[in-house]
């Protein structure tokens, strides 16, 4: 909204104009025929348009994460550069992110490289939960810099180098949940705790994501392993029990990690703690701790600390201060 009003008849003529990058002009020169049947199938729906190439960013059927890529390089690289300039995840399923990417894609790909960039002052990244600010820049580097397919093919060595099994990565890395910045995200920190031993069950435990807010999820629970690995205690080993991920430390504490809002009693919650305290004395420790980045329920943390949990709420802005 912010762009249109800055630009409003630029905006106008954008909506509804046709347009062709420089390297697809060059397509029209050396395959004529070919270009003008795709131009001619567009006009059909078009005619009162300004002709002036094909519609690099044209709507598909279905979101589908690699359909938010524009199939015109330069254009891709354009709408990667516009997500990165304003904090913006470029595959995000939000229609008003993805329709002010591509808005600003077009206008640049027209010819007018400064749009959008009076905007870049007005982001606010206030709330990030950061883990690791330098890992955090690479990431978003590769983001920028890489397209879907070399995102996957980097993504796919990086585990492959924690032994972590071609089946199991080819169900992570084609899993309908997790979007190309899930996965960049996922994969680099998990690469990050080198020194850590059974990386696999965090990806295995990351494929029963039935939904985008359990894979961010997921993503947050990479990031407090990191933040804990750095500000904490090292891991020594991960596993995956009753579908809470924890982990090992260097000096022979279990923790157990939970990347929900807020933590509440149930009968559900209940027999699933009582076996993870049962299992973590059994293998000979006497005082597991729980980390969650939400907030625990009275009632709750009383039941836990009975059952001989030592807790930690609110993590991110435990680590923060």
């Amino acid at each position: 909204n912010q762009f249109a009003t800055e630009d409003d008849q630029f905006s106008a003529i954008l909506r509804s104009q046709l347009h062709v990058s420089g390297e697809s002009a060059v397509e029209i020169i050396t395959s004529p025929f070919g270009t003008a049947t795709q131009l001619a199938g567009q006009m059909a729906n078009n005619l009162g348009d300004t002709l002036a190439g094909v519609d690099i960013l044209a709507e598909q059927e279905g979101f589908r994460y690699e359909n938010t890529e524009p199939a015109d390089a330069i254009a891709a690289t354009h709408k990667r550069n516009i997500a990165s300039q304003h904090g913006l995840d470029v595959y995000s399923t939000n229609e008003d992110v993805q329709a002010f990417l591509n808005t600003v894609t077009k206008a640049r790909t027209s010819g007018k490289i400064s749009a959008g960039v009076a905007l870049v002052r007005n982001q606010n990244t206030s709330g990030a939960r950061i883990a690791n600010k330098e890992l955090d820049r690479l990431v978003n580097l590769k983001l920028k810099n890489n397209p879907v397919l070399e995102l996957a093919a980097i993504n796919d060595q990086i585990l492959g180098r924690m032994v972590v099994g071609q089946d199991l990565r080819g169900r992570f890395l084609h899993h309908t949940m997790y979007s190309p910045r899930h996965q960049t995200v996922i994969a680099a920190y998990l690469d990050y705790l080198a020194g850590t031993s059974n990386r696999a069950a965090f990806v295995n435990a990351a494929l029963s994501a039935g939904n985008e807010a359990e894979a961010l999820s997921c993503e947050q629970l990479v990031r407090m392993l990191v933040l804990y690995h750095d500000q904490f205690n090292p891991l020594h080993n991960l596993h995956v029990l009753q579908g809470v991920t924890g982990a090992i430390t260097g000096d022979g504490k279990i923790i157990f990690f939970l990347a929900d809002d807020i933590l509440y009693w149930s009968e559900a919650t209940a027999n699933k703690y009582h076996v993870l305290a049962d299992k973590a004395k059994a293998s000979g420790f006497s005082e597991p701790v729980l980390v969650t980045s939400g907030t625990i329920t009275a009632v709750a943390r009383r039941n836990l600390e009975d059952t001989g949990f030592v807790l930690h709420e609110d993590f991110f802005g435990m680590a923060g201060r």
